[in-house]
């Protein structure tokens, strides 16, 4: 299946900037903001990552040096440094730094391919995590103070992943083509909590706050969105998409009080010049 083109659109106003596209197989936008403004990266053609403005004020950026096609991307901060994380066939993590020319860092230690990275905060510091079809998560401290952390359990291929808070811990959360969810301590220092109801492959996961309740969210190969408790495991609500759910975010609703979420009507496509995945139309 070719990509005819790369479109970003901005939710109703004052709603935030959410993203809609079509893609072969494997590949991914992250959406963001940097410098206060909005900033969507493409990843897939040429082994390449490409940094986009929608608002069309900047060029576009790209970021070479995979040796293997590009798989996942997240954009994040090092201090106040932003920086894009990305993982792919090559079976490395890369950490690169948006506003500057140094090459990127270089993460090694899966032994197969990266299908999925997020970039935030534990242990009060910067870390990356990835996951890939060694089915190991890694957590990597970006600091370079501590050796990365492995976290084995899935039977199946990771594809994705998401960092969280839940009563004040850190955890991580992974999703997987076992069909479950797993909620780890960061430290590997205890099990993870398994989260089992999908009936497909997962290809999303994020963690985040409903009505004051710390919760885990995934998108996945059957059509739906579950919402799971994050403190039990039980879930909270099974939401019916009419399609394969490829990702999953938390964005505030502007409208609503603390800890709400809806569901967004898009419009106003904004169409980026120049195809990134022309080579694999």
């Amino acid at each position: 299946m070719g990509v005819e083109e790369l479109q970003a659109y901005q939710a109703p106003s004052p709603g935030p900037l959410l993203a809609m596209w079509r893609f072969p197989f494997g590949c991914h936008l992250a959406v963001s903001q940097i410098g206060g403004e909005p900033a969507v990266v493409s990843v897939g053609a040429r082994n390449t990552l490409t940094l986009w403005d929608p608002t069309g004020k900047r060029p576009s950026r790209s970021f070479p040096g995979h040796t293997g096609l590009v798989w996942a991307a997240a954009v994040g901060w090092i201090g106040q440094a932003p920086v894009l994380v990305s993982g792919g066939g090559d079976s490395t993590v890369r950490v690169w730094n948006v506003t500057g020319d140094e090459p990127p860092i270089v993460l090694t230690g899966h032994v197969d391919t990266v299908r999925a990275v997020a970039v935030g905060t534990l242990w009060r510091g910067p870390v990356a995590v990835s996951g890939g079809d060694d089915r190991t998560v890694r957590v990597w401290d970006l600091t370079g103070q501590q050796p990365p952390v492995v976290l084995q359990g899935h039977p199946g291929v990771v594809s994705a992943v998401a960092i969280g808070s839940i009563d004040g811990n850190d955890v991580v959360a992974s999703g997987a083509a076992d069909q479950t969810v797993r909620v780890w301590d960061p430290t590997g220092g205890r099990s993870p909590r398994v989260l089992r109801g999908h009936g497909a492959p997962i290809w999303g996961v994020t963690v985040g706050v409903l009505d004051q309740v710390p919760v885990v969210v995934s998108g996945a190969a059957d059509d739906t969105v579950r919402v799971w408790d994050g403190r039990s495991g039980k879930t909270l609500a099974v939401h019916h998409a009419g399609r394969e759910v490829v990702a999953c975010a938390f964005a505030p609703d502007p409208d609503g009080p603390p800890g709400t979420a809806r569901i967004l009507k898009l419009e106003r496509p904004v169409t980026f010049s120049g195809n990134p995945w022309a080579s694999l139309a």
